[in-house]
């Protein structure tokens, strides 16, 4: 413990990256964790220089679809407009992404904090000489417990953000929710407390549906929700792309909206209730991320308003030529009918086949089916072995 509190032999940093380091895998060590969240522990300086120092891949350009989680060494003394100035100086897109892990009231700046790094210098230096002796190693293990079970106790809240104002913005607003969960369970508890208490669902199908009325891609619909609701408008929360997408998917199979993955295919509600869609000729799917949108003109991804559901626009704006009129739209609704026609006719002669290969007890009911569509004639394997209820499905077909 002498050679830990002895600053000169950390002048270079090493203490401070420590400590990040043990932060990050507290709230998002695990497997499970780091497959979905992206935990980044700020630096000290995080209010005007937050991304020296970080590993390349924590860079904002380098983030992918995992939700990103900010943990803040200190809490804020004003903390909707020091985080509203925060986004606007420090992020540039995806601003409606972040997730901010805040310390408890009382804390101070943990890179300050001589406890904290006392007992991280500790881990180093013992880990540093575990090599030579077994002693050490139980001292790192014992040294790097005490730490972990105090910063698993260090965050109590999250922030995200709820109204935005680019103008200024000490006029932002964020929802200041209260964790229970300590350590590894914050992100899981994070998502939770998002999609069960922040999330509205009458919100985003408003916007879907004003989409739809668009003719927006569905990409186009994704970054959207990434980013704040301008004019001062109540933000959607982000719960991911698969997890926004799987909403999107809902709309569709209950009849509010369609998918159109390509000019003559439509991701009709059947298969939104049963199945998720398929690639289609060129390779992609409605999975895609909208920049493969440009590789292909070919691959158009519209939302559109299902007949029926006719979602008002709002004033002032002009629903697209060829949605609901026009010969285009006359040939999507007759290929749409057509492939409704060819799901009963081969819904009814599944029924068909199942009787026949039944016993002869079904013989009256089958004798009383009555199909409008034509069927092609069932094999005569199918048939064999009882004789009678083949005569009578000959005559009904």
């Amino acid at each position: 413990m002498a050679s830990a509190r002895n600053d000169k032999l950390f002048t270079d940093g090493s203490d401070l990256i420590q400590l990040a380091k043990e932060t990050r895998y507290v709230i998002g060590g695990s497997e499970e964790v780091a497959k979905t969240f992206r935990v980044i522990a700020l630096p000290r300086n995080w209010l005007n220089d937050p991304w020296t120092g970080l590993d390349e891949s924590e860079q904002p350009e380098r983030w992918d679809d995992r939700l990103p989680i900010l943990v803040l060494p200190e809490e804020p003394d004003r903390i909707d407009e020091r985080l509203g100035r925060w986004l606007k100086d420090h992020l540039q897109k995806r601003r409606n992404t972040v997730r901010f892990l805040i310390p408890r009231s009382g804390t101070s700046n943990a890179f300050y904090d001589r406890d904290l790094l006392v007992l991280a210098r500790a881990e180093m230096k013992a880990q540093e000489w575990g090599a030579q002796n077994a002693e050490y190693r139980k001292l790192q293990s014992k040294y790097q417990g005490e730490l972990r079970d105090i910063l698993k106790k260090r965050f109590d809240r999250f922030a995200v953000l709820h109204t935005w104002n680019f103008g200024d913005p000490s006029k932002c607003e964020f929802h200041i929710e209260t964790l229970r969960e300590q350590g590894a369970k914050v992100p899981e508890a994070i998502e939770t407390a998002m999609t069960n208490d922040l999330f509205v669902p009458e919100d985003f199908e408003h916007l879907v549906l004003e989409a739809a009325i668009n003719n927006s891609s569905v990409g186009k619909l994704l970054k959207e929700l990434q980013e704040p609701r301008p004019a001062g408008e109540d933000c959607i929360p982000w719960l991911g792309e698969t997890a926004m997408k799987e909403r999107i998917l809902r709309l569709c199979a209950k009849g509010k909206i369609a998918i159109n993955l390509r000019e003559w295919s439509i991701f009709r509600p059947s298969q939104a209730r049963t199945k998720r869609p398929r690639g289609d000729a060129c390779g992609r799917s409605f999975r895609t991320r909208d920049d493969s949108l440009t590789r292909c003109s070919s691959c158009r991804r519209l939302l559109f308003p299902r007949p029926g559901a006719n979602p008002q626009p709002a004033p002032g704006t002009q629903t697209p030529s060829g949605l609901f009129g026009g010969a285009q739209s006359r040939r999507l609704r007759l290929r749409e009918e057509c492939l409704r026609i060819r799901d009963q006719c081969q819904a009814c002669l599944t029924r068909c086949r199942n009787l026949v290969a039944a016993s002869s007890a079904v013989a009256p009911a089958l004798a009383r089916l009555v199909c409008p569509l034509p069927h092609p004639r069932p094999r005569r394997s199918t048939l064999s072995g009882n004789s009678k209820v083949g005569e009578l499905v000959q005559q009904r077909l």
